[in-house]
Parts: C-alpha cells; sequence; structure tokens
C-alpha cells in the first residue's frame, strides 16, 4: 500500500444537523459595501464507499465507516445591491431586503475517525 492508494466514502441519503451564524452586516461608511463573518459546525457520519463498476458509480456498505466533526470561519465582503423603490428606501444600510453579493475566504477544522477499504488501488 502506498499513499496514494485511494478509496471514497459517500454519505448516501443521509443528512444531519448543520448549524450556521453570522454576525450583524458591517457596512463601510455610508456605502453599499460591507463585511461580516460567518461560523459554521456539523457532525458527520458516512457508512457508505463509492465504487465504480463500468461507467456506473455504486454506493456499497461494506461495514466500513467514517465519524466526525467539522467548524469553520469565512470572514465575506459583500455588495448590497438595491435598486431605488425596491421594498423600501433603497439606501442598502441597516435594511435586509434586496440582494447581497459576497465572496469569502476561511479556514475550517475537521476532526474525522474510522476505517475504509481502498477500493481505488493504483497498478
Amino acid at each position: 500500500l502506498t499513499d496514494k492508494d485511494l478509496g471514497t466514502m459517500t454519505v448516501g441519503d443521509y443528512t444531519d444537523v448543520f448549524f450556521s451564524i453570522h454576525n450583524p452586516y458591517r457596512y463601510f461608511g455610508n456605502s453599499r459595501w460591507g463585511y461580516y463573518f460567518e461560523y459554521g459546525f456539523s457532525n458527520f457520519s458516512m457508512r457508505l464507499q463509492e465504487i465504480t463498476q463500468g461507467i456506473e458509480y455504486l454506493d456499497v456498505n461494506y461495514g466500513t465507516g467514517v465519524n466526525g466533526w467539522y467548524m469553520y470561519l469565512t470572514p465575506v465582503l459583500f455588495y448590497h445591491w438595491k435598486p431605488q423603490g425596491w421594498f423600501g428606501t433603497g439606501t442598502g444600510n441597516g435594511n435586509n431586503d434586496g440582494l447581497l453579493f459576497g465572496i469569502g475566504i476561511g479556514g475550517g477544522y475537521l476532526d474525522a475517525k474510522g476505517t475504509i477499504r481502498l477500493t481505488e488501488l493504483n497498478p
């Protein structure tokens, strides 16, 4: 076995609780540009492995599993688009109507433990 040998775990049709919150929007002066910080946390449990059979991908239960949790923090820079007369004054500050266009790059932590069957061995 080498570090390049692979196996792919999948969740299948499983949904877990996901928490995501952010602080209030902060604007730069009287502009429509602003920022906020988004925080997230969740746990996960994967019990199926994805294998390739011909051109199809199948989810197979080999009795393996991976459990864990993750959390992240992402600063987001946004533009608050709100045309004049659309749902109010159109000022953009302190109002939650309109559209936010944003981008963010953040960091996180993942803790995962379990077993996996190596199904994609490299020759």
